[in-house]
């Protein structure tokens, strides 16, 4: 599928295309983490934004827009 979407991207074809989501469980359970004693940030990430990105500010305007309302757990 990988060679078919660079296929259909160097053609400048725009189609839609479903892709399949797969649910894959945590491999540690909230009880387990709360088990070991976790209570503080393991780590973090931060990137910058320009705005005048106008692919990149249309990206994360179409993500947020996915999870408007929604919550995401730890």
């Amino acid at each position: 599928m990988g060679k078919d979407i660079k296929e259909i991207l160097i053609a400048g074809e725009q189609r839609t295309i479903e892709l399949k989501l797969v649910d894959v469980p945590p491999a540690r359970s909230t009880e387990e983490v709360e088990e070991m004693g976790v209570d503080a940030l393991l780590g973090s990430y931060t990137t910058q934004f320009d705005p005048s990105n106008v692919n990149r500010t249309y990206n994360v305007s179409v993500a947020a827009a996915a999870l408007m309302g929604r919550l995401s757990a730890p």
